[in-house]
């Protein structure tokens, strides 16, 4: 999944549980992704363009998700389905 532009390349993600998502940044300012709420918290170092960030999600559930330096423009939502 690309970060460009200010902003996550696909805002409403659905996955199944044990799944992985990598950020990378394609941007020329610095991102992060953090969790803003959900299951299990987590967040990103900051990520510079290049960079990548990658997590694997074990618990089902709704993941809301957000750069801490564009709050606004910068959301995203991941569903975890459970498992069978």
């Amino acid at each position: 999944m690309a970060i460009a532009a200010h902003s996550f390349s696909v805002r409403n993600l659905s996955i199944p549980l044990g799944a992985a998502v990598r950020w990378r940044s394609r941007d020329v300012r610095w991102h992060n992704v953090t969790l803003a709420n959900g299951p299990v918290g987590f967040a990103s170092p900051m990520l510079e363009r290049g960079r990548s960030y990658v997590r694997s999600f074990a618990e089902p559930g709704t993941y809301r998700i957000f750069c801490t330096l564009h709050p606004i423009t910068m959301t995203q939502t991941i569903d975890v389905r459970p498992g069978p």
